[in-house]
């Protein structure tokens, strides 16, 4: 957490409004401060409609997420990707025959990804299994 007199937190951001609020041109102000006029356009704003309270942190997380992946389905590739330890390219074709479509994309990708469905018990799927001697099953000593 940055110290209370640092220049972007609360306090500095209700210093710098009132600098505006003394007759300074939001630019000057704001480049002096470092930061962009549209910034401190943004929290003049709010500075006048709210006050103080306009200047807290906000949170950068939308509101809503109209397009978010339903619970339901992350659910179903979740269990697919731990039953049959696929990919996202293979999965698509078993959930388009379950009905459900989604395209091989950042979406479905995400998904496998952030459930935590690619830890394999310590091997890489990809890679292939080790063999006793360290060298990937398939691999050939150099002659």
């Amino acid at each position: 957490m940055a110290h209370p007199n640092a220049p972007l937190t609360p306090e500095g951001r209700r210093r710098l409004c009132e600098r505006v609020d003394a007759g300074r041109a939001i630019c000057h102000i704001a480049a002096e401060a470092g930061i962009a006029r549209q910034t401190l356009g943004r929290w003049y704003a709010r500075w006048t409609l709210e006050g103080e309270e306009g200047l807290q942190d906000r949170s950068s997380r939308p509101l809503h997420s109209p397009d978010q992946t339903p619970v339901e389905i992350e659910d179903r590739v979740e269990a697919l990707r731990r039953e049959r330890k696929v990919g996202p390219v293979q999965l698509v074709g078993t959930l388009a025959e379950e009905g459900i479509e989604l395209a091989v994309s950042l979406e479905l990708t995400d998904i496998v990804y952030t459930s935590g469905s690619l830890e394999t018990g310590g091997t890489d799927d990809r890679a292939g299994a080790l063999t006793g001697s360290g060298q990937a099953a398939g691999d050939h000593a150099p002659c």
